[in-house]
């Protein structure tokens, strides 16, 4: 759940999934990991995987035709993790901590236009 609403959070809710795979636990009757290929009516597309049993991630990378941001530890984090947002363009890269535990606030806008 936590991949798809990060992406209705940056691309909004209008996504269709044009393409899935579920990996399937027949022991205990439930999906255990997956991929989706998501798109928007503008063509834009959102790749997402998740699943159990990896090393825990939770992370995403937005990336642009200028540049990408990302962070990692994006949905759960402990009292005391904060989360690092990443940043990179033709200029270099940085990293900041972010003051949000999910996705990134005030972002969204940026992203979608294209802005800084």
């Amino acid at each position: 759940m936590y991949p798809v609403r990060a992406a209705q959070y940056f691309l909004g809710d209008e996504l269709t999934v044009v393409g899935a795979a579920l990996r399937w636990n027949p022991g205990h009757g439930v999906d255990v990991g997956g991929s989706a290929l998501l798109r928007r009516a503008d063509g834009v597309t959102a790749v997402l995987t998740f699943g159990f049993g990896y090393r825990y991630g939770a992370e995403y990378d937005l990336w642009g035709s200028t540049g990408r941001l990302g962070t990692q530890r994006a949905f759960a984090l402990g009292a005391t993790d904060v989360p690092v947002l990443r940043t990179e363009d033709e200029k270099g890269s940085a990293e900041a901590p972010s003051r949000s535990a999910g996705p990134v606030p005030g972002r969204r806008g940026r992203v979608r236009r294209g802005g800084p």
